[in-house]
C-alpha cells in the first residue's frame, strides 16, 4: 500500500491551535482503525476515535463525540505515553508538561457505556512537586531536567 497526501487517502486532523509535539496511535476496541492520542503546546491532549461517517467508511472528525478534549495542564504538554489498565479496556495515559505536572489520566464509563477520559478528580491524577520542568517519562521515573 502507498499512502499519498489525495484527499482519498490524507486526512488532515485539526483542532490543536499551536504546534503538536507528538502522536500515538493505540490499538481500538473494535479492531478496526487505531485511536490516536495528540498533544500540544496549546497544554491539551486530544483523543481521535475513528467513527462511521455514514456511508460505512471509518474517519476522525473533531467533533465531541469523536475526538475527546482533554484539558488541566496549565502550560505545554511535553509528552505522553500509554500503559495497559488493570481492567483491560483502554490504557492509562500519563502526560508530563512544562507546568511541572504530570497527570494520570484513567478512562472512565461517560454513562452511555462509552469510555472516554477527563479531567475530573476521579479520573485524572495531578502528580505535583517538581521543581523544573518534566521534559520526558517513560517506563521508569520521569527525567527531570
Amino acid at each position: 500500500m502507498r499512502y499519498t497526501a489525495d484527499s482519498a487517502s490524507c486526512e488532515v486532523l485539526k483542532g490543536h491551535t499551536n504546534i503538536v509535539r507528538g502522536v500515538i496511535a493505540l490499538p481500538s476496541a473494535d479492531g478496526q482503525l487505531p485511536v490516536l492520542v495528540s498533544w500540544s503546546s496549546n497544554k491539551t491532549i486530544r483523543v481521535w476515535h475513528a467513527a462511521d461517517d455514514g456511508t460505512g467508511a471509518m474517519w476522525y472528525t473533531a467533533d465531541s463525540a469523536s475526538c475527546e478534549v482533554l484539558e488541566g495542564h496549565t502550560n505545554s504538554v511535553r509528552g505522553v505515553i500509554a500503559l495497559p489498565s488493570a481492567d483491560a479496556q483502554l490504557p492509562v495515559l500519563v502526560s508530563w508538561s512544562k507546568d511541572r505536572t504530570i497527570r494520570v489520566w484513567h478512562a472512565a464509563d461517560d454513562g452511555t457505556g462509552a469510555m472516554r477520559y477527563t479531567a475530573d478528580s476521579a479520573s485524572c491524577e495531578v502528580l505535583k512537586g517538581h521543581t523544573n520542568i518534566v521534559r520526558a517519562a517513560g517506563p521508569g521515573l520521569p527525567i527531570i531536567l
